[in-house]
């Protein structure tokens, strides 16, 4: 069973909203309180058609019932999928909005003051589309993508969502031999070879009881979950809270299928707890910007929740009310 004591802050202000809002919940287990009763109860206005074969297609088996008796993932209160969804589906439909949608975010500029000015030629959730030349090949499910054409140049987005989850447990940052080893062709094929050099500088490493030291440290990680015994030795972790290797591997996806890796917006939502892991977490995020424009032509951007939906409320009408009620009640 998982440990949601560290989500409690997070699980309290959903439970709250949901029965402010007479929301059906799970009554089976031990955790029916913390899941809906189904994922459609747990998005504004339901999923559309659209946004559940994107999920039902793609590996994180996000809308049906797990093997160990867990209701579907997007059920759970502190979904970040569900989070993703219910902030960003709403203008899936709505391509008059789209200069206020990314002016929210901050990814595109001020000066874009039409929605003419802006054109998505793509938006879609749990994106299946950036394949990486691996053994076996890896097709990494990303949150969120977007292709905007404006100011005659094409922008490529690529979206992680996180809610509760840099705040339980620690981000592994292991670095794969699958893409790290000595398997850097694709590294070069993308022109992500200087990255690829400096990506040993944030991998979690391992320190043996004789003070050696290991770049991965996931060979010592897998037998310490697998054998459950302590090790002798430590775990070094740069990042705690960020999943840096995941943004990298998104980043990579993107990069060998865009030519025109200045115009990658690595873009990384997530949600502020306002506390000291809040700010940790905003620390790392801002050190991993200033890695990830110091290695490669792409640009790294981030935003709060809280942020985004404090611009949407700003720049959105009343015609929009009961959708920026809803994300405003449940997520500020």
């Amino acid at each position: 069973m998982r440990d949601y004591s560290k989500k409690k802050p997070f699980i309290n202000k959903q439970q709250l909203w949901a029965e402010r809002n007479g929301i059906r919940m799970n009554e089976n287990g031990n955790n029916r309180y913390f899941y809906a009763l189904n994922p459609d109860e747990n998005i504004f206005n339901g999923l559309s058609e659209e946004t559940r074969k994107w999920f039902m297609d793609a590996d994180g088996n996000e809308l049906a019932d797990s093997e160990n008796g867990y209701p579907p993932k997007m059920s759970a209160l502190h979904s970040s999928s569900a989070l993703c969804v219910n902030v960003f589906q709403y203008f899936m439909d709505k391509p008059e909005l789209a200069c206020a949608l990314f002016r929210s975010c901050g990814l595109i500029g001020d000066d874009i003051k039409s929605d003419d000015d802006v054109r998505v030629k793509k938006m879609q959730f749990e994106c299946k589309d950036y394949p990486i030349n691996t053994n076996p090949v890896a097709t990494p499910n990303i949150d969120l993508v977007a292709d905007l054409e404006f100011k005659g140049k094409n922008l490529h987005i690529i979206a992680e969502s996180k809610f509760t989850e840099p705040y339980v447990g620690e981000a592994k940052n292991f670095l794969s031999d699958k893409y790290y080893g000595k398997n850097s062709a694709i590294w070069r094929e993308a022109n992500l070879f200087q990255l690829f050099l400096a990506l040993k500088t944030i991998s979690a490493t391992y320190v043996d009881e004789n003070g050696k030291r290991t770049t991965s440290g996931r060979d010592e990680y897998e037998k310490l979950m697998k054998d459950g015994k302590r090790i002798r030795g430590q775990f070094v972790f740069r990042y705690r809270y960020l999943d840096a290797v995941q943004l990298i591997k998104h980043l990579l996806g993107a990069a060998l299928k865009y030519q025109d890796q200045e115009n990658i917006r690595l873009f990384y939502i997530w949600y502020d707890t306002f506390d000291f892991e809040g700010v940790a977490h905003r620390r790392e995020i801002e050190e991993f910007k200033t890695f990830i424009e110091s290695n490669t032509e792409a640009k790294f951007h981030h935003i709060t929740y809280q942020e985004l939906i404090r611009n949407l409320s700003s720049k959105l009408n009343d015609e929009h009310s009961a959708y920026l009620n809803y994300i405003s009640d449940r997520y500020l």
